[in-house]
């Protein structure tokens, strides 16, 4: 929304995601053994590192998760939040601007290896190799569905988005749901 052009690559089997803007810097760039990153921001399971260029423009920031390997991310609707998955089982959940762990959840065993946002933003769906499908309420902090049956892995999730809109954390169509298609 702020009109850079950014990219977010993964380090295959890390534990780390890089944000950069693409006009300025390069792929190659965050793999050059001169850049040295500062520490930004700790958590208990995290660390937000930035390399600061010569402008803001060139700013590399790196996001490492002490999780072992990310297998998917995905971003909010409205691009507040950041959904993690990665290979300890666990859905981690960031506030992008503030870049604070905000919710957590772990996969009944095994590790997690797709996300999705329902369209409005009030839920995470996961699948992994628990060959479950589980729904992960931001706002309640808990799971509100697990949906068994898969014979393997789930490795692609999503919402449907003419379908998904009022559902309620018990699973029911709210009283408000609109039925019509757009």
């Amino acid at each position: 929304s702020s009109g850079i052009n950014a990219e977010w690559p993964l380090r295959p089997g890390s534990g780390n995601m890089y944000i950069f803007n693409t006009t300025y810097c390069t792929k190659t760039a965050i793999n050059e053994p001169t850049i040295t990153f500062t520490l930004s921001k700790q958590g208990d399971s995290y660390n937000i590192l930035v390399h600061r260029g010569k402008s803001r423009t060139k700013e590399i920031i790196k996001w490492e998760l002490k999780c072992g390997q990310i297998n998917e991310f995905a971003f909010s609707p409205d691009t507040k939040h950041l959904a993690v998955v990665s290979q300890d089982g666990f859905l981690r959940v960031f506030d992008f601007t503030s870049e604070d762990l905000v919710s957590a959840m772990r996969s009944y065993f095994g590790g997690l290896l797709c996300v999705c946002w329902s369209p409005d933003g009030r839920y995470i769906v996961t699948g992994g190799e628990d060959d479950l499908v589980t729904v992960w309420s931001l706002h309640d902090h808990k799971i509100t569905a697990r949906g068994e049956g898969h014979k393997s892995w789930v490795t692609m999730v999503t919402f449907d988005p003419y379908n998904s809109k009022g559902i309620t954390s018990n699973g029911r169509a709210s009283e408000e749901e609109n039925t019509e298609l757009p």
